[in-house]
């Protein structure tokens, strides 16, 4: 039940019909307004702004985070974070994961290339190694607009993608393995081109995120993970 009357108040028939609608539907309360829910209700604003007072409710937006917290929904995005969080563990190899460091540790300079949101974990490793003293840079696939840069096999790129369908990012960086640079993939699908022209590929998984509002945006939850053991471990290994 999500919402019921304080003690000492008493709900009039109107009042005590708008409050059994919004306990038995409250998987509509979250899109409607304070006008459409009193129309879906049969009753006026007032009345309904009535019986919210009776039951502690000063505002509508309080209706909805009661809703929120006892929503199946609610549950399922939980739970679909913790499978994400799981499933990765499950993944990473550590063995990976101390080669990655291997090659960071002796590359003169790290490219960390990024597309689409997974852009956003590219500069957060950046960060880090940056925090670390390592010479890192991080790329934005889309930015680079295809331009060369001037790595060698001195150098290390680092790949971050969720999928890399349109293989765009194995194509851009098919041209620095010639020249014989180690190349790292992170990502949450190791069937794509990307991974077979990498000498390390280590996986996160990934989920979509609200698809009928987002389009194609996934998670970077997993990619993020691979992020923290990669540097966590960095932290614990000393140079030598």
């Amino acid at each position: 039940m999500i919402l019921h009357c304080q003690e000492g108040q008493q709900l009039t028939n109107s009042e005590q019909k708008v409050i059994e609608y919004i306990n038995n539907n409250p998987e509509t309360i979250s899109n409607l307004g304070i006008i459409e829910l009193a129309e879906q209700a049969f009753v006026s604003v007032a009345t309904l702004s009535r019986a919210l007072r009776k039951c502690g409710v000063e505002k509508i937006t309080d209706i909805r985070y009661r809703v929120a917290k006892d929503n199946f929904t609610t549950n399922n995005i939980l739970n679909d974070i913790r499978m994400e969080y799981t499933n990765t563990i499950q993944q990473i190899d550590v063995g990976d994961v101390a080669k990655i460091v291997d090659y960071i540790y002796n590359a003169k300079r790290i490219f960390i290339f990024g597309n689409g949101i997974a852009t956003l974990v590219a500069e957060e490793l950046e960060f880090y190694l940056r925090y670390m003293k390592i010479n890192a840079r991080a790329e934005n696939l889309v930015m680079l607009a295809g331009n060369q840069l001037d790595i060698n096999k001195e150098d290390l790129i680092i790949a971050f993608t969720i999928t890399d369908e349109k293989e765009e990012m194995a194509r851009y960086i098919q041209q620095y393995k010639s020249d014989e640079v180690k190349l790292i993939t992170c990502c949450c699908n190791k069937d794509i081109a990307l991974a077979r022209i990498s000498d390390v590929t280590i996986t996160g998984c990934s989920s979509d995120i609200s698809p009928k509002q987002s389009g194609d945006i996934g998670s970077c939850l997993g990619l993020r993970m691979v992020v923290r053991a990669i540097c966590e471990y960095f932290s614990l290994q000393p140079k030598e």
